[in-house]
């Protein structure tokens, strides 16, 4: 049974994620050629997912994507409103919470406490992502598979690759350190 204590920690470090996600998704690196930058937006995702348990990852995502449906300006290079959904990046913004949610899952189910699970929990997520996000570009640019996969896929891959090992990393050591501390029941 989760307490009130829990629970308000729980609303609070969905904020808080939140908040980081909305952060790291300013550094942006423009790539010529692609209408999708380089953002630090999946690093994002990754690392919440990997750190906060059950419905509380895509619970984070959903609250960042909601603040910028309404608006703020908290998507890649500051940009926010519902037409960011709709455009090249749109397919990536809705991939962000079922990644979340596979990633937060799959840990709970390969346990938490060993690295191997972590990198095995991330790798549906990153799929996810990159298969959301290049079938809407695709569709946006009205442009073929491949086409879509070199511009909004291939460039991004060694960025990816960085950013999985850097949230990995990060994930298991504030998971050894106690920073996030969890019931053993929740």
């Amino acid at each position: 049974m989760t307490t009130e204590h829990e629970k308000l920690r729980d609303m609070i470090l969905v904020a808080l994620f939140a908040a980081l996600l909305a952060v790291l998704s300013q550094v942006v690196i423009q790539i010529p050629g692609s209408p999708v930058p380089i953002t630090l937006q999946t690093l994002g995702v990754y690392l919440l997912a990997l750190l906060l348990r059950g419905k509380a990852a895509p619970l984070a995502v959903l609250l960042y994507l909601a603040l910028g449906a309404v608006g703020l300006p908290v998507f890649a290079g500051g940009e926010g409103g519902l037409g960011v959904f709709f455009g090249p990046k749109g397919g990536f913004l809705f991939s962000f919470p079922i990644a979340a949610c596979a990633i937060s899952f799959g840990l709970e189910r390969l346990g938490r406490q060993r690295l191997r699970s972590h990198w095995l929990a991330v790798l549906p997520g990153f799929l996810v992502i990159f298969l959301l996000g290049t079938l809407q570009l695709g569709l946006v640019l009205q442009v073929n598979l491949w086409y879509a996969l070199l511009v909004g896929a291939i460039p991004f891959l060694p960025g990816e690759a960085a950013k999985i090992f850097l949230a990995v990393f990060l994930a298991h050591r504030i998971g050894k350190m106690g920073i996030i501390r969890y019931n053993k029941n929740h």
